[in-house]
């Protein structure tokens, strides 16, 4: 990125899982006691080791406050390359 110009850069790849507003509070919870047990096998590390990306917090909060905190980095380089939401 240097190279291209860009100057100092970082871009760290996450995973998660989000559902719809409004789901169920037992539905969420199971889903992410699932996740979470996903995320801790061996076979789940390899491949996120693999595509250089760590699995988020299990707490939804931070999970929340990263996706925040990501949208108001990028917000301005969607706008500024016109990407229309799909």
């Amino acid at each position: 990125m240097i190279e291209a110009g860009v100057g100092t850069f970082e871009f760290s790849p996450w995973w998660g899982v989000y559902v719809p507003a409004g789901t169920p509070q037992p539905i969420v919870a199971k889903l992410g006691a699932w996740m979470n047990q996903i995320s801790r096998t061996e076979e789940a590390r390899q491949f996120l080791e693999r595509i250089a990306a760590l699995p988020l917090s299990d707490d939804s909060k931070a999970m929340a406050a990263r996706l925040q905190a990501d949208i108001a980095r990028w917000e301005p380089l969607v706008k500024a390359a016109k990407i229309e939401p799909q």
